[in-house]
């Protein structure tokens, strides 16, 4: 019984995972638009159009990530005040990996901005999972 118990919470944390990283390709989508209108387009500093990306598709993301990915009953208000502070220490992560990546690992600005997603984006799913399990 006890592998089948372990078995059953592998495959929900694999579903949760797989639906995550689905719901994150939708925001990394809305994401990389923004990055380059406002890096291309509008002439805007790469850590700025940086930071702008990832704060549009917040709320979005949010949402189906609570009522798709984790199908959590956490209250809407308070979920997003605490992924509002977990969405700004994935945005200083990205910053600071992006930052390095560019300015000592010399990776051009363009590639910069996906790196420093991949970094935030498993510091999001270990964070936002908690939150969604959590009892807020």
């Amino acid at each position: 019984m006890r592998i089948k118990k372990i078995n059953s919470s592998l495959l929900k944390l694999f579903n949760q995972l797989a639906k995550f990283t689905i719901v994150g390709f939708f925001g990394i989508f809305i994401n990389y638009l923004i990055f380059i209108i406002f890096l291309i387009v509008l002439d805007v500093n790469y850590l700025i159009s940086g930071f702008l990306g990832y704060l549009v598709p917040a709320i979005p993301v949010f949402l189906i990530n609570r009522y798709w990915t984790f199908k959590s009953n956490i209250s809407i208000s308070k979920g997003v005040a605490v992924y509002f502070l977990i969405d700004g220490m994935k945005v200083c992560l990205h910053a600071v990996v992006q930052l390095l990546s560019t300015e000592l690992f010399l990776v051009p600005e363009l590639y910069s901005q996906g790196i420093g997603i991949c970094f935030a984006t498993v510091l999001g799913f270990i964070l936002v999972r908690m939150l969604m399990t959590s009892k807020l």
